[in-house]
């Protein structure tokens, strides 16, 4: 069971609960050893849970009493969800920094996104760096636009590992290697964002899994908004901005959802 099931199950067990300092405090703990498990002990993630208290105090009238023990057990069960909330959050924000091994265990999420090639049609068995080009800069755009992600490519979505000896081989006339590769990923995403970003928001590697060297892409949290071109059904160019939803990328075609955005994102921008 992968670290989100097993999470989600936790927030629909406390969803559930009774309000009784038992079953709540009883919680308390299960939170705190399971996040341990994928945290240090001493994470920021810890600290929300510092101030839940499930008894309220400095009442000898038993009405009050009850009313306030009430309120405390309700804002302790919020709590103790917004903890949960705030622990996937975090969770992901480290998984981006995090060894190859660990993130290849992952399923697609807002942080981690799998393609199966660059340059190589897979589906139709043909070389098209123009439109698998696109396909990439739209999730490096997606993850710069939003918290930051990983993107690995040679992997299909089911996370079968196809490698990239496709790719490889249509540079050089079939003789390209990963620095062929490298070079064309690196003047996409020169010519799609800029020289700048290309520095100092990505990093490159060539992991190998099941003896396939993959392409892993570390794209940091963005300081500015970026809009990529792609092309629609008849070729034509059309600028986009793209976010992560969930385990895709997703344009925001509507102006004023656009400007909401932009403006929470993005508050210093100008």
């Amino acid at each position: 069971m992968d670290f989100f099931t097993e999470i989600n199950n936790l927030s629909t067990d406390i969803k559930s609960l009774d309000a009784t300092d038992k079953n709540l405090k009883a919680s308390i703990g299960q939170c705190k050893t399971f996040i341990q498990s994928h945290f240090p002990f001493d994470h920021q993630v810890f600290k929300q849970l510092d101030g839940v208290t499930i008894e309220p105090r400095g009442s000898y009238f038993p009405e009050l009493y009850s009313k306030l023990k009430i309120e405390a057990l309700s804002d302790a069960k919020r709590s103790l969800l917004n903890f949960i909330d705030v622990t996937k959050e975090e969770f992901n924000r480290l998984l981006i920094d995090k060894p190859f091994e660990d993130i290849i265990k992952q399923d697609e999420s807002q942080f981690v996104e799998f393609k199966s090639t660059l340059c190589w049609d897979v589906k139709n068995s043909k070389l098209d760096k123009k439109t698998m080009g696109e396909i990439i800069m739209k999730s490096i755009s997606a993850f710069s636009n939003s918290e930051g992600g990983v993107l690995l490519i040679g992997v299909q979505d089911d996370k079968k590992i196809l490698g990239l000896a496709d790719d490889y081989k249509t540079f050089k006339n079939g003789s390209g290697n990963k620095d062929d590769f490298e070079l064309h990923l690196t003047t996409l995403i020169i010519n799609n964002f800029s020289k700048t970003f290309a520095k100092d928001s990505i990093s490159i590697e060539f992991p190998k899994c099941d003896k396939k060297e993959i392409c892993l892409i570390r794209i940091k949290k963005g300081n500015i908004p970026f809009t990529v071109k792609i092309s629609d059904k008849t070729g034509q160019q059309k600028e986009k901005f793209f976010v992560r939803v969930n385990n895709s990328s997703r344009d925001i075609d509507d102006l004023i959802e656009f400007a909401k955005y932009i403006i929470m994102r993005f508050p210093n921008w100008k």
